[in-house]
């Protein structure tokens, strides 16, 4: 097989822009959309850093569970399939290699 038809990255993983994945970048920018809109700016620094704890937390929470997918964990271990039939992500599938 040719290298240059390989893929050099993991189809599971969310597409992240600056860092951070889709809803982490949409936290941040409600936190300066609060900021800026706010008549007291002091409440609207308070929301901001609201904002910034939720991502904070939310990044922490999303390395601890490293690529879970309650989808695929139903599918392996009850039979469930919600939908049409797919196969599981390629890291669960490797389990057995």
């Amino acid at each position: 097989m040719d290298s240059k038809h390989r893929i050099g990255f993991d189809l599971d993983r969310p597409t992240k822009i600056m860092g951070m994945t889709k809803d982490e970048l949409c936290l941040l920018i409600l936190g300066f959309a609060c900021f800026m809109l706010a008549s007291n700016k002091m409440l609207g620094l308070f929301l901001m850093g609201f904002c910034f704890v939720i991502m904070w937390a939310l990044k922490r929470f999303k390395k601890k569970i490293g690529g879970f997918n309650i989808k695929a964990f139903l599918w392996w271990h009850v039979g469930h399939e919600g939908g049409h039939p797919t196969l599981p992500p390629s890291h669960i599938r490797k389990w057995n290699k």
